[in-house]
């Protein structure tokens, strides 16, 4: 973990994580579609990822996001045509 901001209650720095690409695809296939059974930090953590991936993918490639991870393809990681999935 990374220090982060200071936590203003003790004043220690705040832990961070840092995720890569694929992880992010990863954590999304894990989360998606258990809405029910998430808490209230665990959605607002989906809604931030999916933003993300929906930021870098068109809305067919994420209906296709399991495909494109089962691949290898790491969304974050490309620099040319953004359809080219």
């Amino acid at each position: 973990m990374k220090g982060g901001p200071t936590d203003d209650a003790s004043g220690s720095p705040t832990p961070t994580v840092e995720i890569e690409g694929r992880e992010i695809m990863a954590l999304y296939l894990l989360l998606h579609g258990q809405d029910e059974r998430l808490d209230d930090t665990l959605l607002s953590f989906l809604d931030r990822i999916e933003g993300m991936l929906y930021s870098r993918l068109s809305i067919e490639e994420m209906e296709r996001i399991g495909e494109l991870y089962e691949r290898g393809i790491d969304v974050f990681s490309r620099g040319d045509d953004p359809t080219r999935y």
